[in-house]
């Protein structure tokens, strides 16, 4: 078997249909397996894959066991020489699979490699790859040093900066779309199943690292990708699980204390963004003004390692 590709899925049948629609198009002419772990949708997504995709091999959980856990379900599950890890939110373009496949058997060290990601308009995704969150990174990004220095090696950020043209070696590159040697998978395990959404990319690719393996960011190809629609999260929700999978990567590889003083730029940032919302709140009190009040409050709690308050609870 030449691939598996890898679909974990949460109540998202309509974008999950275009997935495997756009799979059928451009994977035709290879010899191809596709399973779809899904995470007990409630939308009839499992319905839909029998009535419409019988070729598609399905995993029903019967519950919402994450990202990482299901992805290793999908894997365990397969035969390939190569895993493709999609999400049901991203569709292939012609050339996705065969650019990728290529960029790794021309490299005989890598073993991991992702592509060029955009969303439904066509605008470039900066989350497609970047940097190990390290105190350098993390303090890059609290002070916008990536964006302003977008190609010194010193004031890289934890995500891309900009839109990259060239291939090259990467750190991290996305989950949303991931094509891995069986042979990586093998070595280093699976994902991590304590990291149930989010971060989970991060700490694959830099355990494959640690074992010798390098990751490939292919932006030659572009995959399309509706980003947080798979995890039926808005733009907000997003940030604050990403801040928590950040802080809860940080506390796995550094250490509880480390990872406090790692965030400690981030936490700074935030806290003076809270004061001049706040200041701006008590001269204005708009419903805008307000929910970006709350939502700078809810990143510092979450960097801190505290639960959100309620909402009812803001001034």
């Amino acid at each position: 078997m030449e691939l598996s590709v890898v679909v974990v899925s949460w109540n998202v049948a309509e974008l999950l249909r275009e997935c495997l629609v756009s799979l059928e198009q451009h994977l035709a002419t290879h010899e191809v397996e596709t399973i779809v772990v899904d995470n007990a949708s409630s939308d009839a997504t499992v319905r839909m894959l029998c009535s419409e995709f019988p070729q598609v091999r399905v995993i029903a959980n019967e519950g919402n066991v994450g990202f990482a856990a299901a992805a290793n379900q999908g894997v365990r599950a397969s035969g390939g020489r190569l895993v493709l890890l999609l999400n049901p939110d991203a569709r292939l373009t012609e050339d996705s699979f065969a650019r990728l496949c290529d960029a790794l058997e021309g490299h005989a060290g890598a073993g991991v490699a992702g592509p060029r990601l955009v969303d439904g308009a066509g605008r470039p995704a900066l989350g497609a790859g970047g940097s190990f969150p390290t105190p350098a990174t993390v303090l890059a990004t609290a002070l916008g040093l990536h964006r302003l220095f977008p190609r010194s090696r010193w004031s890289r950020g934890i995500c891309l900066s900009r839109d990259e043209p060239e291939r090259r070696e990467i750190d991290w590159v996305s989950g949303a779309c991931m094509l891995v040697r069986r042979e990586v998978l093998s070595d280093v395990g699976g994902f991590d199943e304590r990291f149930f959404l989010l971060c989970e990319d991060v700490d694959f690719c830099r355990r494959a690292r640690e074992v010798g393996w390098t990751t490939l960011y292919v932006p030659e190809t572009t995959v399309v990708h509706h980003e947080g629609s798979s995890i039926g999260r808005q733009d907000d929700e997003l940030l604050l699980a990403n801040a928590g999978s950040l802080r809860a990567y940080l506390a796995a590889r550094h250490g509880r204390l480390a990872s406090a003083l790692i965030l400690l730029p981030l936490r700074l940032n935030y806290t003076a963004k809270l004061a001049v919302l706040g200041a701006s709140y008590l001269v204005r009190r708009t419903p805008a003004g307000r929910h970006r009040l709350l939502l700078v409050r809810k990143h510092l709690r979450i960097l801190a390692g505290r639960p959100p308050r309620p909402e009812g609870r803001a001034a």
